[in-house]
């Protein structure tokens, strides 16, 4: 059923939303106690109205398309349910038709963080405290994660990881990112604050080698191999390990070896 109160007269409007405080009066006074099933036509008849006015009148109760499930006037109270997945779930069903994809994830999200409905006015608080103390960067930091990690509910289970460092989760596979965007548009990060104090006021060499600069810079022993499987082949680092790999390579600053794990690569997605 869809909300079609935008088209109707201010007249018909004042009289949808009366007819339905009757039927809301009605339904409650019936209550859930009330045990016999009236015929449709003759509930119409009690509230002396046509069914296109009661169409009306539930309209008037919706701001999005909702569906409305048929039932007798002895199921009033009873949630929407399937009655085979009643059976095999033994517990309280509410079901609820999907006809807003946005709406049906803002729900799943609100329900899974209900706990944390109170973490954002903590937040707000300590970014007023941090404002008015005059915080270093790495204090106003550490502030919001203290503010997050108290004012945040977690099970036993989930605290003890926390406390002994244990990770939460695990994986088989490594994510990469190859950044193969035009050369003008990628985002490069700048090198540890001690090695710019040590270049020239004139050099322009500021920014960290990145997975491109390696491969650009690669031994001459991976001269056939693309960019591709570059990326998810082989990991690079600034010092020379003390054991020599045999499958290590030094180039240009860097010391290539074969990964230990397998590599999923993602890149950036040009749309035409």
């Amino acid at each position: 059923m869809n909300n079609i109160f935008a088209e109707f007269d201010p007249r018909r409007k004042e009289e949808a939303r009366t007819l339905y405080k009757v039927i809301k009066e009605k339904l409650n006074l019936m209550g859930r106690a009330f045990t016999e099933k009236i015929e449709f036509k003759e509930f119409l008849q009690s509230l002396e109205c046509t069914l296109l006015e009661y169409i009306d009148a539930v309209r008037s109760s919706i701001s999005r398309p909702t569906v409305f499930l048929r039932r007798d006037t002895n199921a009033i109270f009873v949630n929407g349910y399937n009655r085979d997945l009643l059976l095999c779930w033994g517990a309280n069903i509410d079901f609820q038709f999907v006809l807003d994809t946005y709406a049906c994830a803002k729900y799943c999200v609100g329900y899974i963080l209900k706990s944390q409905g109170g973490v954002s006015k903590l937040f707000r608080m300590a970014i007023a405290d941090a404002k008015a103390g005059n915080l270093s960067i790495k204090k106003k930091f550490n502030k919001y994660a203290n503010t997050l990690i108290n004012g945040s509910e977690i099970c036993a289970q989930e605290a003890s990881a926390f406390v002994l460092g244990i990770p939460n989760t695990l994986c088989s596979r490594v994510d990469i990112y190859v950044n193969t965007s035009p050369a003008e548009e990628r985002t490069k990060m700048l090198k540890p604050l001690k090695d710019l104090k040590e270049l020239n006021d004139e050099s322009e060499d500021i920014y960290s080698r990145g997975i491109i600069d390696h491969y650009i810079n690669r031994p001459d022993e991976l001269e056939g191999v693309c960019l591709g499987e570059f990326a998810t082949t082989y990991e690079f680092t600034r010092f020379r390990p003390s054991r020599e790999e045999s499958n290590g390579m030094w180039s240009h600053a860097a010391y290539f070896i074969k990964c230990l794990m397998p590599v999923k690569l993602n890149s950036y997605f040009f749309q035409k």
